[in-house]
């Protein structure tokens, strides 16, 4: 796993480059859009498997990726390990032009007995390198109480990074959780800036889907009837 971690994060840092050649295609049904990217992912038969719903099932936790995000679209399916214990779901919306301006990732990698607080800060380090614009703002997601343990996300840590990537205002963050032995890392990166109301509209649903996903894809992760590790 560790030998993908800086490849991730180089994607997410050039996220505003370039969009999905899945942006050009003529729009379909989210279940016929979904089936074809996982279909010509490299090693996906028997990691994920579409559902009726457009939902992207990874058979060997029972973990269900959401068919799409309220501002994103289903991008990429992605598998580093050809068993199945470290793969993602890759979201994100493009531009007129093509360019990508949000991009969200739900990893899910096989964690071992390796404790939450080495694997975040693994994590938060590498991305801290990898995005060296942005400065480290403090946690992404905080609850009332100051305790994460005693909120409905359980235990978890977060990170958020801001300031300026390839030259736009941009936001990061970094959630990470431990469930049944699977390591769940949410990273969000999305443009700040906007142009006109429709881009408003879709940057506050930006800035929101950090934790509504993280907190749908912990009880998705927790529900799941695949092997717990």
């Amino acid at each position: 796993m560790r030998g993908t971690i800086l490849a991730r994060l180089f994607a997410l840092s050039t996220l505003l480059l370039a969009g999905p050649a899945s942006a050009q295609t003529a729009r379909r049904t989210a279940p016929e859009t979904n089936a074809e990217i996982v279909a010509r992912t490299p090693n996906a038969l028997g990691v994920f498997k579409v559902q009726a719903d457009g939902r992207i099932l990874h058979l060997q936790s029972g973990f269900l990726c959401p068919a799409a995000l309220p501002s994103m679209s289903f991008w990429h399916a992605e598998v580093f390990a050809r068993t199945g214990a470290d793969v993602g779901c890759d979201y994100g919306r493009a531009d007129l032009a093509g360019h990508s301006i949000a991009k969200l990732t739900l990893f899910l990698v096989k964690g071992g007995d390796r404790p939450l607080d080495a694997v975040f800060e693994g994590y938060k380090a590498e991305a801290a390198r990898a995005m060296p614009t942005l400065s480290y703002r403090g946690p992404a997601l905080t609850v009332e109480s100051g305790q994460p343990d005693a909120s409905s996300y359980g235990d978890y840590r977060s990170a958020e990074f801001v300031g300026q990537l390839n030259g736009v205002d941009t936001d990061s963050q970094l959630l990470v959780a431990i469930r049944r032995g699977w390591i769940l890392e949410l990273r969000l990166t999305y443009r700040t800036q906007v142009g006109d109301i429709a881009d408003a509209e879709n940057l506050a649903k930006d800035a929101a889907s950090a934790p509504i996903v993280f907190l749908q894809a912990l009880k998705a992760l927790e529900a799941g009837v695949g092997a717990t590790i």
